[in-house]
């Protein structure tokens, strides 16, 4: 994948605060950033998140 197209789908790829406690990611089901995820082996649920999961799920992703 060129590395526009991984850039964009990177910067598509976004987290919408819906209240003060609750956000979702939008833009998840793009085609190129599927196959980054699935790259890295990573799933992400398409579901409400706090902002405690959010850490938490960014701690746990290891490129390397």
């Amino acid at each position: 994948m060129p590395g526009e197209r991984f850039q964009n789908a990177l910067l598509n790829w976004q987290v919408e605060q819906l209240s003060d406690e609750y956000y979702r990611m939008i833009n998840i089901d793009s085609a190129d950033l599927s196959l980054i995820l699935n790259a890295f082996h990573l799933s992400i649920p398409n579901d409400l998140f706090t902002r405690g999961q959010l850490r938490t799920l960014a701690s746990d992703i290891s490129i390397f």
